[in-house]
């Protein structure tokens, strides 16, 4: 759905460009129509200057949204205006992933500080050490047992 109203919006916004170059040529052709032709081809730069931003538009909102995922930011918003609508679908798929990954690293972090409680009430001594030999988890009895600070 959102790949055919692209479509249909690069389409139409093209034919303009062409209706608008024609019109610039057949003006450029009469003889006293030089200011008109003039306005015409201005006219038919804006239009090209609004295509390119609508068909790189995707690009630019894809480019966000892996950012926003590499970066962890789960705060981006891709509300836009400026497309009239054809990119909505598009952007309910990158908040609704968003909000999936927002999900998981709240219950990554709640698993966590679960984790943490645990070890910490245990009654036994516990060590975690990584493969550089780095302390990376440790309780109150391992400490008292083993004397570390």
């Amino acid at each position: 759905m959102v790949y055919r109203r692209f479509i249909w919006g690069a389409l139409a916004r093209f034919l303009v460009v062409i209706a608008l170059l024609a019109a610039s040529t057949f003006c450029l052709a009469a003889k006293d129509w030089w200011w008109t032709s003039a306005i015409l081809f201005v006219l038919c730069l804006g239009f090209l200057v609004l295509f390119f931003r609508f068909v790189t538009k995707t690009n630019k909102d894809l480019a966000r949204f892996i950012d926003a995922i590499n970066y962890k930011d789960f705060a981006v918003n891709f509300k836009d205006t400026m497309t009239g609508g054809a990119f909505d679908q598009l952007h309910e798929s990158f908040h609704s992933t968003l909000d999936q990954f927002k999900q998981l690293k709240l219950e990554k972090e709640s698993q966590y500080q679960y984790l943490l409680l645990l070890v910490k009430e245990l009654k036994v001594g516990i060590l975690a050490i990584d493969a550089s030999g780095k302390i990376r988890l440790k309780n109150q009895q391992a400490c008292q047992l083993l004397d570390l600070p």
